[in-house]
């Protein structure tokens, strides 16, 4: 069994160079901007979008080598049991496929930012790819040895694609939905620990059920292992959000900058801070003095301004991002936590007055003369806008305006 394990894994190695460049490849441009550990576990989740029907295929050619060199009867003549060799491929393909995942993580290990301490959770997040892995590979194997059909290699991971894919519909798969859950909520929460478990079982049960469809001889053996599958599966199903995923308290911790004015981010977006703080502390400054104006910014989960970083964590467009900050600031109460109650600048006959505001916060005097008709906004002017906006007074809002923009 060794030798057998030995020689199969020695076939099986291009299987890790191509599953550790495809999660790579996903690393390099998944759009959850800069890693921390607990992106980079779901990220090689959803990864399994890509590389999954690629371990089905070897799968199937492994499984399908007694057709293609027509050595079935002769095997069948051997002394040993007839799972072992089948085994074996099985066991030496989820293992190259293991460590193509093993390196793709060193890779990402390089811009993994020390953010977001989730905790140790991301550990087991990311330890349902064994038993996920083991499940393709055993997926692909089963088609290889029971479809007796050559061209069976070439459509596999067409099947396999769209298979994951319609599975991972939410309300279809529940544990496939979930499996496949990444993007900004890997930011600030991470999966459960019973979630995680369950899943891992989940995908666990239905390896072994498929091994025991392609190598078993008394194929009534998978069915123990797909009755577990199905009741994990319903119990999954069954769970609230809540019960799946949590907020990780370490990520949603307030980081703020110790000079200036303030400006706080959640701890996993520490590192555009000093970035952000750049763009934003000019304009804090410019609106110093002036009631009702915010004095302080604090993002948080709730008011996260949606920046797009990065893979090495820097934002991706800076001057884009000082726009869209400024015309933030208008929104804002004072203590800068939380959005106002009452913004009439979002109305119609008010944008031209938030458009001036937001060209004299940026320093484009000129396109914000222009906007008021040739009169250039002041400080006065400015406090007078805000002054509007935290009364939600429409009268002395529409008195900002000239008078082409009220008629």
């Amino acid at each position: 069994m060794i030798r057998a394990l030995r020689r199969e894994f020695r076939a099986a190695v291009l299987l890790s160079l191509v599953v550790f460049a495809v999660l790579t490849t996903l690393l390099f441009v998944q759009p959850w901007g800069a890693l921390n550990w607990n992106a980079v576990a779901q990220s090689m989740r959803f990864g399994m979008l890509y590389a999954g029907p690629l371990m089905a295929t070897a799968g199937a050619w492994t499984a399908g080598r007694e057709l293609r060199r027509g050595t079935g009867d002769l095997l069948a003549t051997a002394p040993r049991p007839a799972w072992q060799p089948y085994v074996a491929a099985w066991a030496a393909l989820t293992a190259a496929a293991l460590i193509g995942l093993v390196l793709a993580c060193a890779v990402a290990a390089i811009f993994v930012h020390p953010i977001t301490a989730s905790g140790e959770l991301w550990i087991p997040e990311l330890f349902l790819c064994v038993p996920a892995y083991g499940a393709l590979v055993a997926f692909g194997m089963a088609l290889g040895r029971l479809v007796r059909w050559r061209l069976i290699v070439a459509l596999t991971p067409v099947l396999t694609f769209l298979g994951i894919l319609l599975a991972s519909r939410r309300g279809w798969s529940a544990p496939v939905s979930l499996t496949m859950n990444a993007g900004p909520a890997s930011d600030y929460a991470t999966f459960t620990g019973l979630s995680s478990a369950l899943q891992a079982g989940w995908y666990a049960a239905i390896a072994v059920a498929l091994l025991a469809i392609g190598a078993a001889r008394r194929r009534w053996l998978a069915l123990p292992p797909m009755a577990l599958a199905i009741a994990m599966s319903v119990q999954l199903a069954s769970m609230s959000y809540d019960e799946h995923m949590r907020d990780d308290p370490a990520a949603a911790q307030q980081v703020c900058t110790t000079t200036g004015p303030t400006v706080c981010v959640p701890r996993y977006q520490e590192h555009v801070l000093q970035e952000l703080a750049g763009l934003v502390q000019p304009m804090l400054a410019r609106l110093d003095g002036i009631a009702s104006a915010p004095t302080a910014v604090h993002f948080s989960r709730e008011t996260d301004p949606g920046l797009d970083v990065t893979l090495t964590g820097r934002l991706l467009d800076p001057q884009g991002e000082r726009v869209s900050l400024a015309y933030l600031l208008l929104s804002l109460e004072p203590d800068g936590r939380h959005y106002a109650d009452c913004t009439p600048t979002v109305r119609g006959e008010y944008v031209a007055a938030a458009d001036a505001a937001q060209h004299w916060l940026l320093g484009d005097i000129p396109r914000a003369r222009q906007l008021l008709g040739g009169r250039a906004p002041d400080r006065e002017w400015i406090a007078a806008y805000f002054a509007a906006k935290a009364n939600c007074d429409g009268e002395a809002m529409r008195l900002l305006l000239p008078a082409t923009a009220n008629a």
